[in-house]
């Protein structure tokens, strides 16, 4: 089932040091990571910069511990029962940059193509779910251009790893958020 973003946020942000990093060392690594993102954005990943949003999250809902590693993930997004691929990405730490990709949301709903209007539609579901584990940065990085090629999400300019501009990101999923809407 899904869960509201604010609740995803606040389980990463108050019990992701006791669940997930529970050596100084990995705590260390998130901060530093956070850090680079701040700076990276110009921007404070802080709770207070973001905005409400109604959406549900189902953040590796069977397979939160595989996605503290490295692997491929893919975040897709479901309304009425039906579901495509927003978005395919690679990390060394799965989990740490789909919480980045939750903050970025939350602050900047266009990240993914998302309006002020769909953004606050508790009918919509993002879910994010490891694909494979994966170790090897080389092989990553070739698989997970192989499957944004294949499954084309709509995010991503299906060509590379990069997303489209914000107009096409938003089009592309105001087109598949009413298709699901015209046929339900």
């Amino acid at each position: 089932m899904g869960k509201n973003i604010d609740d995803i946020l606040n389980l990463i942000q108050n019990e992701y040091s006791l669940v997930v990093l529970k050596t100084t060392k990995s705590k260390l690594i998130f901060e530093r990571y956070a850090s680079e993102l701040n700076k990276k954005y110009n921007r404070n990943l802080s709770r207070n910069a973001v905005i409400k949003m109604n959406i549900k999250v189902e953040f590796f809902q069977d397979d939160l511990i595989k996605a503290i590693g490295a692997g491929i993930y893919e975040i897709s997004i479901n309304q009425n029962n039906k579901s495509e691929v927003l978005y395919i990405g690679e990390s060394v730490f799965v989990l740490v940059r789909c919480a980045s990709h939750l903050y970025e949301l939350k602050k900047k709903p266009e990240y993914f193509g998302f309006t002020d209007k769909t953004i606050d539609n508790p009918g919509i579901t993002l879910k994010f779910c490891l694909i494979e584990k994966n170790d090897d940065s080389a092989s990553r990085k070739k698989r997970e251009l192989e499957l944004i090629k294949a499954r084309k999400p709509l995010s991503q300019n299906g060509i590379s790893d990069r997303q489209k501009n914000v107009e096409d990101k938003i089009e592309a999923l105001t087109q598949f958020l009413n298709y699901t809407n015209e046929i339900d």
